[in-house]
């Protein structure tokens, strides 16, 4: 292998990760921000409760 090919495949394998690693913790920075609001109530108890405060959607 060549110089340029093992840059390349390292370039392509980090971007890889970098990218799936974003995926990963993107839903996680929601629940995060979730659990911060609910406090020391139960996550389930609170979505519950603001899914009954929400108005309907028409």
């Amino acid at each position: 292998m060549r110089l340029k090919e093992k840059i390349g495949i390292f370039l392509a394998a980090a971007l890889l990760t970098l990218i799936g690693f974003n995926f990963i913790a993107a839903p996680t920075v929601d629940m995060m921000k979730i659990g911060k609001q609910a406090g020391y109530e139960m996550i389930a108890n609170y979505l519950a409760k603001a899914d009954i405060s929400a108005p309907p959607h028409s």
